[in-house]
């Protein structure tokens, strides 16, 4: 047993808000899994980080993120581009950073493809099958790659020895412009000039700004990826915390929804324990023999660790977060603590049997309704005051989560103690 009364009376309400927390957090878990919220907050996360629609839908719908279930096929209409926006999000709650990057820095060279090197493509094309094509088609697919005044002008050397004359002069006019390009853009590495070209044409001014911010200051293709990688860390850390808020929020709810239908009531609950040794005594023991070392938070932010696997949630992890509910609440209920309603009318003859036997007032029952209609009982204010005290405080309690309150309990319970 325990020292004394008080610390008993302290680990059965603690155990008791224990239960109720990670009850609260196993329902958390089925809502959140039933309605795929983390997924819904990737998306809605994503899509506040790029704030362009049409390079929104580009970044859901890609192959390497696959957001949603839609793929881009042909012209990217307005009306394609909302489709897949307006899409519901798959069961994906993990983008890995060099994912997103990777991503993005594909989607920037594809919106710069056209201006950059569609031209010279087309006109690399018109040549006949020979050494000198391939050689141009593997010096534009570096130049893409890697673009650098050096492999620029090692296309124009080729070029120069080419023997048709009307593709050769299309390539020069078609690299005269790249080069255009390229000592129009202002950037500290040529690596990321083709990605700065893609910035420059997307029209979402907001997006445009942030990348152009990004590129620009960054010393090579590497730097860049980690710039944008630190981005998109920092846009899911604001993802990550609106979930916790939103998530806070539920809990409080969840938990007064329990806390009210199975009258879970913190001075009713810590005035029976007081009063009845034999409860207290039983509620510590059951306490101390619980086993917490399960007990752990499930993962509900949004994962953005690169050495975890994406999750996917599936009709049997439901099923066994309910079931792991239904056993919580079990044992909650096994304590034979004074929880749940009844109503009851209560009569002056009850009322004077019991004081006549020296049993309590029952119009002062907390956990009998019929009290707590005005006029049926004289203490009808402060048992509704009471009642909201009581519900209030293990509502609270409830939502602080089950791990600080197992934790509270080890200390209380350990020998040293």
């Amino acid at each position: 047993m325990f020292n004394t009364s008080i610390i008993e009376v302290a680990v059965g309400l603690f155990f008791i808000f224990a239960l109720m927390a990670l009850l609260v957090t196993q329902t958390n878990t089925i809502i959140t899994n039933t309605l795929n919220l983390r997924a819904k907050q990737l998306k809605s996360g994503l899509m506040t980080l790029i704030t362009d629609e049409r390079i929104q839908a580009k970044l859901l719908a890609h192959p390497l993120i696959n957001m949603v279930e839609e793929n881009i096929t042909g012209e990217l209409t307005p009306e394609k581009i909302k489709e897949i926006i307006n899409s519901p999000p798959t069961n994906l709650t993990y983008i890995s950073p060099e994912t997103f990057t990777e991503t993005i820095i594909n989607l920037l060279i594809e919106e710069a493809q056209a201006q950059l090197f569609e031209a010279i493509h087309n006109a690399i094309n018109t040549l006949g099958h020979g050494v000198e094509k391939s050689e141009l088609r593997e010096c534009l697919n570096t130049l893409r790659n890697t673009f650098s005044e050096e492999n620029l002008r090692h296309i124009y050397a080729l070029v120069y020895k080419l023997e048709d004359g009307d593709v050769k002069t299309a390539l020069q006019t078609s690299l005269q412009t790249l080069e255009n390009v390229f000592n129009s853009i202002e950037a500290r590495s040529e690596e990321v000039i083709p990605l700065l070209q893609g910035a420059k044409n997307i029209a979402d001014s907001q997006l445009r700004a942030a990348l152009e911010s990004i590129l620009r200051t960054a010393e090579n293709l590497n730097d860049a990826r980690k710039k944008i990688e630190h981005w998109f860390n920092d846009g899911m850390g604001r993802v990550t915390s609106i979930f916790k808020k939103n998530l806070m929020w539920w809990s409080l709810t969840v938990a007064f929804i329990y806390c009210l239908v199975l009258n879970v009531d913190t001075l009713a609950i810590g005035q029976a324990l007081w009063e009845d040794p034999q409860l207290r005594a039983s509620v510590a023991e059951a306490a101390r023999n619980y086993n917490a070392d399960p007990i752990t938070n499930p993962d509900l932010e949004i994962e953005i660790d690169p050495n975890l696997p994406p999750e996917e949630t599936t009709l049997e992890d439901i099923s066994m977060s309910v079931q792991q509910a239904q056993q919580t609440a079990q044992e909650l209920v096994s304590l034979q603590l004074p929880l749940g309603w009844q109503y009851t009318p209560v009569t002056d003859e009850m009322v004077q049997q019991s004081l006549t036997f020296g049993f309590p007032d029952p119009r002062s029952n907390p956990r009998n309704f019929w009290n707590f209609i005005p006029g049926n009982s004289p203490n009808w204010f402060v048992l509704i005051l009471g009642k909201l005290i009581g519900l209030t405080a293990t509502t609270i309690a409830a939502a602080q989560g089950a791990p600080f309150w197992f934790d509270l309990l080890k200390k209380l319970t350990s020998p040293s103690k």
